[in-house]
């Protein structure tokens, strides 16, 4: 095989593998904070770390019981 070939190859094939990584992490960021009403932006944020197991997200919840229980009952 030519190696132009082989170089383009492997540039198509990084380029498709960082799309793919976007595209799945995408799937991970869900974006409660255009919601305007707080309580629901709080569940929003309690019901997508359960769902992804992200401790993470409990952060984001106003809430202080919320923000505990969700944190509380996540695994690390």
């Amino acid at each position: 095989m030519n190696k132009k070939y082989l170089i383009l190859l492997v540039v198509i094939f990084f380029v498709i593998t960082l799309i793919f990584i976007a595209l799945l992490s995408n799937n991970q960021n869900k974006d409660c904070d255009p919601i305007s009403d707080q309580n629901t932006r709080n569940d929003c944020y309690h019901t997508f770390a359960h769902e992804t197991g992200n401790k993470t997200v409990c952060s984001k919840i106003s809430d202080s019981e919320k923000k505990e229980h969700c944190s509380v009952h996540i695994p690390e």
